[in-house]
């Protein structure tokens, strides 16, 4: 697939994407050879039905999708509030490096925070990329020893765990700040590569 050159705007923001359209792009990107297999979402079903209970998100680079993320939640029973779970995660492959599976990793936290508010007491995924893992766990998620099933999760409510949703946004600012400039210099430089394009449009 070739991709039309970006505008060179400096334009990086997220925004919703609808399910179909995230499971496209974790289609055609959901491969890895720290992963046995192909990525597939829990929730494909729910996603491309539109259901209330799950969703996705992504990051924009000049108008065009680079990556996403979908979550799903339920409610709790005897209420213990909400559980949010990071579904999958997903960037264009040939923009990987770039931390966008972390942005939106913390991005996730803080949206699910912004949506719960108290309500949000629990968060969880199946990290079964070790970036993943390394990810959630730098923001304050504990592995659960599960056997073969890679469960780290945070409760929001115990005094014990680390304050994930702010660790989220630190990691967020920072990140975001790093892509930002790139952008910044592809916008002001027309000579700059752009981070955000396929290197086979690069040329």
């Amino acid at each position: 697939m070739i991709h039309k050159p970006p505008p060179r705007e400096g334009k990086l923001i997220f925004t919703d994407v609808e399910g179909r359209r995230h499971l496209q792009l974790l289609a055609a990107n959901g491969h890895s050879v720290a992963v046995n297999g192909r990525i597939e979402s829990q929730y494909e079903s729910k996603l491309r039905a539109g259901d209330a209970t799950v969703g996705a998100f992504g990051i924009e680079a000049c108008g065009r999708l680079v990556g996403s993320l979908s979550w799903g939640m339920i409610e709790l029973p005897a209420g213990r509030g909400i559980s949010g779970r990071l579904d999958t995660v997903v960037s264009e492959t040939a923009l990987r490096g770039n931390g966008l599976g972390a942005i939106l990793m913390a991005e996730f936290v803080c949206r699910m925070k912004k949506r719960f508010g108290e309500r949000l007491t629990h968060l969880s995924t199946i990290a079964v990329h070790p970036n993943v893992a390394h990810t959630v766990g730098a923001l304050g998620f504990h592995s659960e020893n599960l056997g073969a099933t890679p469960l780290w999760q945070a409760m929001l409510t115990s005094s014990d765990c680390p304050d994930v949703v702010r660790n989220a946004k630190v990691s967020k600012q920072k990140r975001l700040a790093a892509l930002k400039q790139k952008c910044v210099k592809c916008a002001r430089f027309k000579w700059e590569q752009p981070w955000c394009t396929p290197e086979e449009t690069k040329s």
